[in-house]
């Protein structure tokens, strides 16, 4: 295959997210390197090699990163048993504490998001 082929299949993916403490304190973890891998509800089809544009809810900053891999998983919970919980949230503390931040996010992002995340599952994106 050549190389304008594999580009045709490429996707760019908008993928906005909120702070959790402090004004960006998110986008910063993905900034200084920290956080390599960002979770959603397994609604769409990422694939390696495809660009994600990240972008921060609170100061409208982005930063564009690669897809290095996709991981499919039925709950947060099972995620956690694979995932480095410290990639995904650097300094949330535990699995314990991450598991709270989604539990917060179902009640917090609505029913679609719970509905999304308990009957499709959860994905694990990893980017550089």
């Amino acid at each position: 295959m050549d190389l304008s082929a594999k580009k045709e299949k490429m996707k760019i993916w908008q993928l906005r997210f909120m702070s959790y403490k402090t004004s960006d304190d998110i986008f910063d973890l993905v900034i200084s390197g920290e956080k390599t891998i960002e979770t959603r509800p397994a609604t769409k089809n990422f694939k390696v090699g495809d660009r994600l544009v990240l972008t921060s809810v609170s100061s409208g900053r982005k930063i564009e990163k690669e897809i290095t891999y996709v991981h499919k998983y039925a709950s947060p919970e099972r995620m956690l048993e694979k995932e480095d919980y410290e990639k995904i949230f650097p300094g949330i503390g535990s699995k314990k504490d991450l598991l709270e931040v989604y539990k917060t996010a179902k009640k917090k992002w609505g029913e679609k998001y719970k509905f999304e995340l308990e009957n499709y599952g959860i994905v694990a994106i990893g980017f550089k």
